[in-house]
């Protein structure tokens, strides 16, 4: 039986039934696994025949496996081949699941952001004053004397309040025949405004609840009594407006016009 090689040479087989051993063979077996495989391996084919495609001998579990053959596969054995370049799938698995995760990960966060917007509150428009409770003790214990309290709580008796909002800033307007106050924030941001008195401060606004806001304030100069204010909806529709000076607390109740 001939040897052909691939590129169309043939060469004289043995004339036994025996194994067939070519010195060529055993090089490139050799330097195919050094990495410099021949670029001619000789293969054994009938005479006058053509070369048969070599299948897969492996079990369907060889494919299945934890490792990949890249290029020929295990089964197959001819002469000058590479042995399979094997790499295990394990970390491909997990960076396939790293990058789900990452790519998830937003989705979350704007599911978060989603559901935020939708349960914020909204203290916009105008609002007129329905109840007051304890307005001249607060100035009072803020040390404003008896005749600027009496003109403070009369002023005060009837107040035009604007808010607008846009998410987690607010302006909030407060005018009164006496005075005109103006504040703008952000939530979680540190800023300038005056105490019920008219000292300047700075004032610090977070979320208690969903429908509650709490301001912590601090005066710029000089000492007195700790100040503070809060905001709240109510689900009855009313916005309910606290003051605190120390131990004293005044509450003021609104509703929109």
């Amino acid at each position: 039986m001939p040897v052909q090689r691939l590129g169309g040479t043939s060469l004289p087989g043995p004339t036994s039934n025996g194994p067939r051993h070519y010195q060529s063979q055993k090089q490139g077996r050799e330097s195919g696994v050094r990495g410099d495989a021949p670029s001619q391996p000789l293969r054994v084919v009938p005479a006058g025949g053509a070369v048969a495609p070599r299948r897969y001998q492996g079990s369907p579990a060889g494919l299945l496996s934890s490792k990949r053959h890249i290029g020929l596969s295990p089964g197959y054995s001819g002469a000058g081949t590479r042995p399979p370049i094997l790499f295990p799938t394990s970390g491909l698995r997990a960076g396939v699941h790293q990058l789900d995760s990452a790519s998830s990960a937003p989705a979350e966060e704007s599911k978060g952001t989603s559901t935020r917007a939708a349960t914020m509150p909204n203290f916009s428009g105008n609002w007129k004053i329905i109840r007051s409770e304890n307005f001249e003790d607060l100035l009072k214990v803020l040390g404003v004397n008896v005749m600027l309290r009496k003109i403070a709580v009369a002023a005060a008796s009837k107040p035009a309040v604007e808010i607008k909002q846009d998410g987690d800033t607010f302006y909030i307007k407060t005018s009164t025949t006496v005075r005109t106050t103006e504040i703008n924030f952000k939530i979680g941001e540190e800023f300038e405004e005056q105490t019920v008195d008219g000292r300047p401060c700075k004032s610090l606004v977070k979320w208690e609840s969903e429908n509650k806001m709490v301001c912590e304030q601090r005066l710029l100069k000089g000492e007195g009594p700790k100040t503070s204010w809060t905001r709240e909806l109510t689900n009855d529709g009313e916005l309910i407006l606290t003051m605190t000076a120390d131990d004293i607390v005044c509450t003021r109740v609104y509703v929109r016009e």
